[in-house]
């Protein structure tokens, strides 16, 4: 059977899931039904955000830097 919170493998006679600590009740037991964690954004989502600021952040700065050095001469 399987966590219905996690999806960890349990053994049959399992009261609570080994790796997320989240009750069996009987009735999972009975339909012993593997259930699919829900899907979390990944490191690469998060670095691809990053990334796209970072590359904004530079380009405004040299624009202004441009700006400031045409001004002074």
């Amino acid at each position: 059977m399987y966590c219905k919170n996690c999806g960890t493998d349990l053994p049959d006679d399992a009261l609570f899931c080994s790796e997320c600590g989240a009750a069996v009740n009987s009735e999972q037991k009975e339909t012993a039904v593997r259930s699919v964690p829900e899907m979390k954004s990944t490191s690469a989502d998060r670095n691809d955000k990053i990334d796209g600021k970072l590359i904004l952040g530079v380009t405004v700065f040299l624009t202004l830097l441009l700006v400031i050095v045409k001004i002074a001469l």
